[in-house]
């Protein structure tokens, strides 16, 4: 039983999420709805990463991938989630972006939640915190840029384990979520 209500939570912050997009979920048919001109951006520059991917060609400058696409699409290997996209077809990917954004929501409550368990042990302090950060303005401030999720998503696990390093003395995972960062790092920035 309680290996099940480990698992409820993060169910229920999922279909929070599914809720919170349901008007898209409904009347769009679930298509991941971008403002402005990131729908020419960001989903061109993700069908470019997975073309990459499939190709098995990551080094080359592509000039007909569009304005920064080839400059982002180092962040997108990067990172873990949008990898996920690659298993999908390329015409369910649309359809697909929105479920995996509030997929990286629910892991940044999760993340927030063990993050705050380790400052106060009141359940509702916990609560709030976490909703508060996964709901955040800043997260749906940049939620039609995909990738900039991904890169918040480290922020309450690494505040997690600066936690753990100062109250229990356990430098391993500061250590390891540093080295995931400085990679991650790598290609945001110098790639």
């Amino acid at each position: 039983m309680k290996k099940g209500r480990k698992w409820l939570i993060p169910i229920l912050i999922f279909l929070l999420g599914i809720v919170t997009f349901f008007y898209a979920v409904i009347h769009y048919n679930s298509l991941f709805i971008f403002s402005g001109d990131n729908f020419e951006q960001e989903y061109l520059f993700i069908l470019g990463g997975l073309n990459r991917i499939k190709e098995g060609n990551f080094s080359y400058y592509d000039w007909s991938a569009g304005f920064g696409a080839d400059f982002l699409i180092y962040s997108f290997f990067s990172s873990p989630l949008s990898l996920l996209l690659a298993i999908i077809k390329n015409n369910l990917v649309k359809y697909s972006v929105l479920y995996l954004q509030i997929l990286k929501i629910t892991i940044i409550f999760c993340f927030a939640y063990l993050w705050i368990s380790k400052l106060s042990k009141h359940k509702t302090t916990i609560w709030v915190g976490a909703l508060l950060t996964a709901f955040s303005g800043w997260v749906f401030r940049y939620y039609n840029f995909t990738h900039f999720l991904d890169g918040y998503m480290f922020y309450p696990l690494i505040l997690y384990f600066v936690e753990r390093y100062f109250q229990d003395n356990k430098k391993m995972g500061l250590v390891i979520t540093i080295a995931i960062l400085g990679v991650v790092n790598y290609y945001f920035l110098y790639m």
